[in-house]
């Protein structure tokens, strides 16, 4: 059957099979044998034998012009959303095991030039705007990688990242295999920073919050490759400024703050291991240590006792005197000031000016080392 209208306007066409639509529709509706409406502007060569209500083809030959097989436009209007194409995909019942697909696109044609995209999006001039957005559900990526802010141009100096996420280019690259990299450069004043973790544990509960974790495992126990937590480095050349490897800063918990905590192994360093001069001591019976394990103590009061908190036992501090001064010998604790094991039988130590005096602490007391 055969409906011709050309002038007349009208509101409903009921066919009752199939519909073929534009140039010689019907000798390429074969393709898509099992659509109930076929659209043909050209052939594309392509063919499906899914049931589907709608199938439309459009082939864009030696012009400027994309060639469009569907095209929505939905306008917004009474604060209400514009929605260009709204797919959704069902199942007939709920025991289904097959997939409910709302949208599937497939961009998979081999040719010299150009790029293969299953999906585009181009969400601007919003007030928040979302080239994609998911509602609910997960994020599923079975092959391939995902690039963001970036043509694939600097992703390619980290050509085996499964994720690339670009800020800028630092002109960095890798042979590594990675899940993410994170890439950014620093143009102003503030950090130009790769990746950036925030974990926040929340109120009264006993798990920890965690910004960043990095686990490295072996296949085997013999395995002569390396198994690293974490890879830090900082070795660019500058003029000016200095390169850290790993920097930390811990504070403002009421119990214990560690910039750097090692809950099993050793600590090896092929450079130097710094300490760090904290501020000035006065001299007191009681003294108080701030940062750091090297302490001008200055005046002549006799010290009797320093101040555990903040210390762990094993942790060992230098006190450099800038005046004659009594130490005094294993006083008693109180008040969490712990006294100080001095060696030899001579009792008291009389320091004059620019002697030192290091000590470990062993948890109920000061001891001397030299």
């Amino acid at each position: 059957m055969t409906v011709t209208r050309s002038s007349e306007n009208f509101n409903k066409i009921q066919v009752g099979t199939n519909a073929y639509i534009g140039p010689d529709a019907v000798a390429n509706a074969a393709d898509f044998a099992n659509a109930q409406m076929y659209v043909k502007q050209g052939d594309t060569g392509s063919s499906s034998t899914s049931y589907v209500g709608v199938a439309s083809e459009a082939l864009a030959v030696n012009t400027e012009q994309a060639g469009i097989a569907f095209y929505g436009v939905g306008k917004a209007a009474g604060n209400k959303d514009g929605r260009g194409i709204l797919a959704k995909g069902t199942v007939t019942a709920t025991g289904d095991t097959a997939t409910a697909t709302g949208g599937y696109f497939v961009s998979t044609d081999t040719h010299a030039g150009g790029t293969n995209v299953g999906v585009l999006g181009d969400a601007q001039n919003g007030a928040a705007n979302y080239s994609f957005y998911g509602a609910n559900g997960d994020f599923l990526n079975k092959s391939g990688k995902a690039i963001f802010n970036d043509d694939g141009t600097n992703a390619a100096d980290f050509a085996l990242a499964q994720m690339y996420v670009l800020e800028g280019d630092s002109g960095g690259t890798s042979a590594f295999k990675f899940g993410i990299v994170g890439e950014s450069a620093a143009l102003v004043a503030n950090p130009g920073v790769g990746v950036s973790g925030y974990g926040k544990t929340s109120s009264n509960a006993s798990g920890n919050g965690v910004g960043l974790m990095g686990v490295g495992t072996v296949d085997a126990t013999g395995d002569a490759g390396g198994a690293f937590g974490v890879i830090a480095n900082a070795n660019s050349t500058h003029a000016g400024g200095t390169n850290y490897a790993i920097y930390s800063d811990a504070r403002n918990s009421d119990v214990n703050n560690y910039s750097f905590y090692g809950a099993a192994g050793d600590i090896y360093n092929a450079g130097r291991i710094l300490g760090y001069k904290g501020s000035d001591v006065a001299s007191a019976n009681d003294i108080t240590l701030g940062q750091g394990n090297f302490f001008l103590v200055t005046g002549t009061t006799t010290v009797q006792r320093i101040l555990g908190a903040g210390w762990t036992a094993g942790s060992v501090v230098t006190l450099y005197f800038a005046d004659n001064i009594q130490i005094d010998h294993n006083v008693a604790a109180g008040g969490g000031y712990y006294g100080i094991l001095l060696e030899g039988a001579g009792g008291n130590f009389s320091a004059t000016a620019s002697d030192t005096l290091t000590i470990i602490f062993s948890a109920d007391k000061w001891r001397e080392i030299s």
